[in-house]
């Protein structure tokens, strides 16, 4: 008998959502992976650049 375990929520901070393009991390490709870190420190910068002004 092959059943899928439960998917608790958290269990092992695996199924934690990227906040740029809100897929689960575990999914992205090491591309994905850059261009939503490179997308986030823009972010980043861009909300700096307003606090400083």
């Amino acid at each position: 008998m092959m059943t899928e375990p439960p998917k608790s929520e958290g269990s092992e901070g695996s199924e934690e959502n990227c906040p740029i393009c809100n897929k689960p991390k575990s999914k992205h490709t090491p591309e994905k992976v850059l261009e939503c870190s490179k997308k986030m420190r823009e972010f980043q910068d861009a909300k700096e650049d307003k606090s400083e002004k």
